[in-house]
């Protein structure tokens, strides 16, 4: 067991921030890790068991979902929206912020209230903003209604040469419940597997049903998961 100190993190929020990853064969001895910690106003914990020690938040149990890809034909055809490719030009930048906003209602970062900084909705539009830049997406597929409003999004992000990570995903809160999310992620399946990718994964939260069930829906398999805690010395 040992504590990383994350700099990106740390830059970022403006305050230090550590991470510790605990296995299933390990164990985490408090008193080194207290030791360790100090000097860090926050640090994650990734378990693979359950932890139960009052000192640490219980914030995320994250599932990481995953299907190999293969050449399947669906009907993305709908009379109230068509599927597409983000354009800065062309779309509206600050639909798709407050989409990227509601992607992350689950968020670690949005649950943990001692999160009093405006960390959440920072850290949503840096990468929503990173992902129109290309550096955190190669693609990023929106539903556009017939008003040319988006009312859904994927963020498609290159993992390896054969592994295709999806990011953020959100439907529009009037629009959830007709279908659009199932078509966006049988689109992103198309696409990956069309650019020559051999499997896909997505990462989400174990209480955020609705996303449980659309990613079973269209042929994903729990592939892990991590138990996330977050230590504040406050």
């Amino acid at each position: 067991m040992k504590l990383e100190r994350l700099d990106w993190d740390s830059t970022f929020f403006n305050y230090d921030i550590g991470s510790v990853v605990v296995n299933e064969n390990q164990s985490l001895a408090i008193s080194d890790f207290l030791l360790n910690s100090i000097g860090y106003k926050l640090v994650y914990i990734f378990s693979k068991l359950s932890l139960s020690n009052e000192l640490f938040k219980l914030v995320d149990e994250k599932v990481v979902l995953h299907q190999e890809l293969s050449q399947i034909k669906f009907d993305f055809s709908s009379d109230f929206f068509t599927i597409t490719s983000f354009d800065k030009s062309n779309h509206n930048k600050q639909e798709l912020e407050k989409l990227a906003l509601e992607s992350g209602i689950f968020s670690r970062f949005n649950v943990d209230e001692n999160f009093k900084s405006g960390e959440f909705k920072k850290l949503y539009l840096e990468w929503i903003a990173l992902s129109i830049e290309g550096k955190l997406a190669f693609d990023i597929l929106i539903a556009i209604d017939n008003n040319e409003s988006i009312i859904g999004f994927i963020t498609l992000n290159k993992k390896s040469e054969s592994l295709v990570d999806i990011g953020l995903v959100a439907v529009s809160d009037g629009f959830r419940g007709k279908g659009i999310g199932k078509k966006l992620m049988q689109y992103a399946l198309t696409k990956s597997y069309e650019l020559g990718y051999k499997e896909i994964q997505v990462v989400t939260q174990s209480n955020n049903i609705s996303a449980m069930k659309l990613y079973e829906s269209v042929g994903f398999n729990i592939k892990e998961k991590t138990f996330v805690y977050h230590y504040w010395n406050l």
